[in-house]
């Protein structure tokens, strides 16, 4: 076997096995959604694609294995929470199937070996805790730097006791999605105009079953969106306007608690990331734990 670089004129042999055994690989993961074939390769074809940072393990021209990085060259508000990008890279897990441990570590191995010859100071992996990786990441000198995702899952009586408010009304992009906007750029640091984007185009995975705002003298005070992924149905932390209102986060999650007991949901989970996990104090009734850990490593 051997490792070779991501090239276009093995496209059509690298990507249609990618994409399937990325998907084979992960079956068993939470948090990961491995990218199809064609997402692959309109990826693949930007200007700034470094194709050396993609590695794959053959044998002959059957792929056994592959991983996945890339330089950042500056801080980009949706992948890194570090204070200085230059040299950085962020690297996958090395996803092989059938899943081997010397696989693994062999395409590690190759990955660092790129970032060192391009004169990289710092890689961060991103290892979610049901993937079964984070061991392997230790071996090579990563160590755990922060909880990127957190996750808790709950029945509608541990959300709230609470009966829904007329307060509580479905979200409406013309009625309410500057101000929505506004207090998610509060609490997430996005600029107000790529949290309008966030709203106006959910991810292509999330089936949205409800997007509701607490609206008092015609102001937002809160809002809440509900979705459903493979299968099961999850959210984020409520968004108060004022971080104090803990009468607006239990409403809005009343109405998350009708709900499910009228689509007879016996399960929510709630997911938050990095930048919103200050809002987790809010309802400290519920218990969070890691579900995605970042890793760094000084080269």
């Amino acid at each position: 076997m051997q490792i070779i670089p991501f090239s276009q004129s093995m496209a059509n042999i690298l990507l249609p096995q990618q994409a399937t055994l990325g998907k084979l690989a992960s079956r068993d993961w939470k948090y990961f959604s491995q990218s199809s074939e064609a997402t692959l390769r309109k990826i693949y074809s930007h200007n700034d694609f470094d194709p050396q940072t993609r590695l794959y393990l053959m044998d002959g021209e059957t792929l056994k294995g592959f991983i996945t990085a890339k330089t950042v060259p500056k801080q980009t508000e949706d992948e890194l929470f570090l204070e200085n990008t230059n040299q950085t890279a962020i690297m996958m897990v090395p996803l092989t199937f059938p899943h081997t441990e010397e696989w693994d570590r062999l395409l590690m191995e190759k990955e660092l070996e790129v970032f060192q010859s391009k004169d990289t100071s710092t890689v961060v992996c991103n290892i979610g805790t049901t993937w079964g990786k984070a061991d392997i990441a230790t071996e090579f000198g990563f160590r755990p730097k922060f909880n990127l995702l957190v996750e808790a899952s709950c029945t509608p009586e541990q959300l709230s006791s609470s009966e829904p408010s007329d307060c509580i009304v479905p979200f409406s992009m013309d009625m309410h999605g500057s101000q929505v906007a506004s207090i998610l750029s509060q609490h997430l640091g996005y600029s107000e105009q790529t949290a309008l984007s966030i709203l106006q185009s959910p991810p292509d995975t999330y089936n949205i079953k409800g997007s509701f705002c607490y609206v008092e003298n015609n102001r937002v005070e809160g809002w809440i969106r509900v979705s459903e992924v493979d299968g099961q149905w999850q959210m984020g932390p409520p968004y108060p306007a004022d971080i104090t209102r803990k009468d607006v986060i239990d409403l809005l999650l009343a109405k998350v608690a009708n709900m499910m007991q009228v689509h007879q949901v016996a399960i929510i989970y709630i997911l938050c990331g990095k930048h919103g996990q200050h809002l987790l104090q809010l309802i400290d009734h519920i218990s969070f734990k890691p579900a995605i850990i970042s890793y760094e490593l000084a080269l």
